[in-house]
């Protein structure tokens, strides 16, 4: 049993939740190995209703004086339409909240070098969750050195800008993006995208974007796109996205596997349809389904021995 202590306001419809057990530390013993593995959830449990909701934990911050370690966080969006994440937002200070978990959604393998995450709304939590696992996952194991030649780039969509209030896109590679097809544009109409709001103030997940990008300089790079200033994750951002990956070993010939370059999809159901189309239920499980739409076009025009997955 956890008890929420304290909820941090993200913006007008999301909230960071800062929940620690109650009691001993003990019942964070069972999460340490499931940061290093990957991206997880755990199930939220609705006591009048009993209904469950799985929700993905940020990873761990002030972790130098151990004080990330000693509780759990949630971005939870108040949906009023959800049984669950309204029932949350009304609790007070205090409450008790049961938990059930940890479940593994991703194991990112040893292998995994570069990481292109197309996040949308509150899916920014795998897209950190996956950044924790790359970079911290093999702490101890004397691999270390291998970091250094790991990267993530993050493409974060937002319906408004309070939700990623004061985010700054990274500039592009310096190297020139591979051209594409000349009759790739021949049913498209290039748009002019207006400037991004500035703000001098940023907001809760900016500034862990930030801290993150601070301490792996150059290995972290995120763009951020909101809907109401008509900026979108379209085809030409997903291909300049793949320009990112090093591609020295793909043009020398040499055979590289798949785990090595990952492109990760989290967010609601009709984000993850409309860039790499559904989700699939068979034989009364939910399956990855083929992959197409915005992702295999830009793949197809941007050729990679990579792997797709949607959270």
């Amino acid at each position: 049993m956890y008890s929420l202590a304290s909820r941090e306001r993200v913006s007008s419809t999301a909230s960071i939740f800062h929940l620690k057990p109650k009691g001993d530390l003990q019942g964070l013993e069972r999460y340490t190995d499931a940061w290093k593995r990957g991206i997880w959830n755990v199930h939220f449990i609705q006591p009048q209703l009993q209904i469950v909701r799985a929700y993905t934990p940020l990873p761990p911050v002030g972790v130098d004086n151990n004080e990330g370690e000693r509780e759990l966080r949630f971005l939870i969006r108040n949906d009023p339409h959800g049984e669950v994440s309204s029932y949350l937002h009304r609790l007070p200070i205090g409450a008790e909240i049961e938990l059930r978990g940890p479940n593994i959604e991703y194991k990112l393998t040893p292998d995994v070098r570069q990481i292109v995450f197309l996040a949308g709304g509150t899916g920014i939590a795998p897209a950190l969750q996956a950044a924790y696992a790359l970079f911290e996952g093999n702490k101890g194991t004397g691999e270390e050195q291998a970091n250094k030649n790991k990267k993530i780039h993050i493409l974060w969509a937002n319906r408004l800008r309070e939700d990623c209030m004061g985010g700054v896109s990274d500039a592009p590679p310096a190297e020139a993006v591979p051209p594409k097809p000349t009759w790739s544009g021949f049913f498209t109409k290039p748009k002019v995208k207006p400037p991004p709001a500035v703000s001098q103030e940023q907001g809760l997940m900016v500034k862990e974007l930030e801290a993150l990008k601070k301490k792996y300089p150059g290995q972290v790079t995120v763009e951020y796109f909101v809907n109401a200033e008509d900026t979108w994750i379209d085809e030409d951002a997903v291909f300049r996205a793949l320009s990112r990956f090093d591609d020295k070993d793909f043009f020398t010939g040499f055979a590289t596997s798949p785990e090595q370059r990952q492109i990760l999809i989290s967010g609601p159901p009709g984000f993850i349809a409309y860039l790499a189309g559904p989700k699939e239920w068979r034989n009364g499980r939910e399956e990855q389904g083929t992959v197409s739409r915005i992702i295999a076009h830009a793949i197809s025009q941007n050729p990679h021995n990579v792997k797709v997955w949607k959270i």
